[in-house]
């Protein structure tokens, strides 16, 4: 017999919020790395150079930590404007903060519900159709707090989705291994041919 699925909006399961505003005059050369939109691709935050391009003072970060909290471990970043629906699982407690408006914060997320299921739930096809459907007519297209906290998702139990992730993220793993290889060979064969 199979356990019955119990539906939630996303607004349900955790807070979803957006970070303080920082000013581009708040920057600084080096310190704690802010991230934009642009560098959250593929699950994990990129950056086509080994240094981010922002970063603001520790004591700056510091005080955000105080007065608003900052990502940790488990939080959940997405992409609200450009490049909408790049997620971002955060896996440790490295130090980090993220320019509002463009980038999106779930926190909290209730002990139910297991985050990496979650992140996967919000890289389905069905997700990204609740998200095209939301921005239908808008003219400057970006995702608002608002309409995430009312989407549905369904919930088997947490030893469910745990299974479901592990899985999920095995097959991911594979994939990225694979592709790794195609980007190795395609080097090799271009090294051979010149």
């Amino acid at each position: 017999m199979m356990a019955e699925l119990k539906k939630y909006k996303l607004g349900e399961i955790c807070k979803i919020t957006s970070s303080k505003r920082i000013f581009e005059k708040e920057y600084v050369d080096g310190g704690i790395p802010f991230i934009r939109g642009q560098e959250i691709s593929d699950g994990s935050i990129a950056n086509p150079s080994s240094e981010f391009l922002c970063y603001i003072s520790p004591e700056r970060y510091e005080e955000l930590k105080k007065n608003y909290g900052v990502p940790k471990k488990n939080d959940i970043l997405i992409t609200a404007v450009g490049t909408i629906g790049n997620t971002y699982l955060v896996e440790d407690n490295k130090k980090f903060y993220f320019k509002d408006g463009n980038i999106i914060w779930f926190k909290n997320i209730k002990k139910e519900v297991y985050p990496l299921y979650l992140l996967f739930f919000m890289k389905s096809p069905f997700f990204n159709q609740q998200i095209e459907y939301s921005l239908i007519g808008a003219v400057q297209k970006a995702l608002t707090i608002v309409m995430l906290s009312k989407i549905e998702i369904s919930l088997p139990s947490l030893a469910t989705q745990r299974k479901i992730a592990t899985v999920l993220s095995n097959i991911d793993r594979k994939i990225s291994v694979n592709r790794e290889i195609n980007r190795n060979l395609e080097e090799l064969a271009k090294q051979i041919y010149d």
